[in-house]
């Protein structure tokens, strides 16, 4: 979980498009948290990291 943290607190705008969306908002992954006007986002992209593998992914990105 702390490594989840860590790789998700990078800066909007950082380059890191799987912990934050288009309006600059932290998505977090555990509890689909979310704006409504990023939802079309999250129907995108995010729904890549909803699969066992892409979790695989994710918790071994470098932070």
């Amino acid at each position: 979980m702390a490594l989840l943290l860590k790789w998700g607190a990078n800066i909007p705008g950082g380059g890191d498009s799987q912990a934050y969306g288009p309006c600059g908002i932290a998505q977090n992954v555990m509890w689909k948290v979310e704006a409504p006007s990023c939802s079309s986002w999250r129907t995108t992209s995010m729904r890549k990291l909803e699969t066992p593998a892409a979790w695989k992914a994710v918790v071994s990105a470098p932070a």
